[in-house]
């Protein structure tokens, strides 16, 4: 295996966990409309509190948006 091919893999990998992070985040915001410390703790521990953090924001908007259209 090439270490072009290994590198895009932990490119692509590295992609596929900060998306998922933003995911949680966002269903958390929308969802639960609280962040889940459990998981703010995982987050901050594997260093992808950005990407749960602008999920979160992100849902928490959209929350807000669908209040005012009510």
């Amino acid at each position: 295996m090439s270490m072009s091919t290994i590198n895009r893999a932990v490119k692509r990998a590295t992609r596929e966990v900060q998306l998922s992070r933003f995911k949680r985040g966002v269903a958390d915001g929308l969802f639960r409309g609280v962040a889940d410390d459990s998981d703010l703790a995982v987050h901050l521990a594997n260093d992808s509190e950005f990407y749960y953090k602008n999920g979160y924001d992100f849902g928490v908007s959209l929350y807000c948006e669908l209040e005012e259209d009510q």
